[in-house]
């Protein structure tokens, strides 16, 4: 059986959190935190170890992956449905699962490369990038976008965002200070 991976896990940014050039900006998305393995067969479990693979049939990544991000419910107009993914979790009944897929559509939505975890955030993204064409990719801003990305949220009812330090290793299991969540109050930024 293989190890599964302990997602790394974010601070909430105090009121007194500065972003600089060391940190990148990523959207919050709402939906369900999970971990994408196909080094072997493929498996899709969740932040706290509960495998649910056979209830997001369509989520499909390349062999030979580890990737970490979230599996968000879209809908038309952009707004990201949490309930569509809740009502997919713990259905074991085929047909059901089916019928919940054409009527709950979810993207998986990577936001992190978790093949090799000596590499910094910085790298991690080059690993990503180049999983374009096959995989959907949280989009990420510099920290000087803070204005443009934050009336985005505000505009769009999105949770948030999440601050991550260029130069921050995946540590798993552990709650770090070098991904932080910004839910309320805009940070300021300083070159």
């Amino acid at each position: 059986m293989r190890k599964m991976i302990q997602p790394m896990l974010l601070h909430h940014a105090e009121e007194d959190f500065v972003l600089s050039d060391a940190w990148m900006l990523e959207i919050k998305y709402d939906g369900v935190r999970a971990i994408v393995d196909t080094r072997d067969e493929p498996i899709v479990y969740t932040r706290r170890g509960k495998e649910i693979t056979a209830q997001f049939p369509e989520i499909s990544i390349p062999k030979g992956l580890l990737l970490d991000g979230e599996i968000v419910g879209f809908e038309g107009d952009g707004f990201h449905r949490l309930n569509w993914v809740q009502r997919r979790l713990g259905v074991v009944n085929p047909e059901k699962i089916m019928e919940r897929m054409r009527k709950f559509p979810i993207t998986f939505v990577a936001f992190d490369y978790l093949n090799n975890l000596s590499l910094d955030y910085e790298n991690r993204m080059v690993k990503l990038d180049e999983l374009a064409d096959k995989v959907t990719i949280s989009p990420r801003h510099p920290a000087k976008d803070i204005d443009k990305m934050w009336a985005f949220i505000q505009k769009s009812h999105l949770e948030g965002l999440v601050a991550k330090r260029l130069d921050s290793t995946y540590v798993e299991g552990t709650r770090t200070y070098q991904w932080r969540k910004i839910k309320h109050e805009k940070p300021e930024y300083r070159a």
